[in-house]
């Protein structure tokens, strides 16, 4: 694997993601969406969502002639949990409004736009 810029950045993206899922564990954040199950149904989610996340990951840089999804799903997914969390922010939620929560949801904001960018630009 080339270590480029593009693939720099959806490293970016990916471990913003991850990160985040580790302080929306803390945040417990099940509850703020407001889905049944609690922790263990949290974790299985998790587990799956990270499956799928690696394996967009994978056949972008690895530069497999697939599919668009596959290109966008995890800047897709970065740009969705930036706004989502935005929005219940806004509201008046008080979940991921300490500092580094706030850090983490922005640079994941700023590494899927330029992932983005950077499969619309080549």
């Amino acid at each position: 694997m080339k270590l480029t810029l593009k693939t720099l950045t959806s490293i970016c993206t990916l471990s913003f993601l991850a990160t985040h899922q580790v302080d929306a564990s803390w945040q417990e954040e099940w509850e703020l969406f407001g889905v049944p199950g609690g922790i263990e149904f949290f974790l299985v989610f998790n587990f799956i969502a990270v499956v799928v996340l690696l394996i967009s990951f994978v056949k972008k840089v690895e530069g497999m002639n697939v599919s668009k999804f596959w290109n966008y799903l995890l800047p897709g997914t970065g740009i969705f949990t930036f706004v989502i969390h935005a929005c219940f922010i806004a509201i008046g939620y008080p979940q991921f409004t300490q500092v580094g929560s706030l850090v983490i949801l922005f640079l994941l904001l700023i590494s899927s736009i330029m992932e983005i960018w950077f499969e619309l630009n080549g």
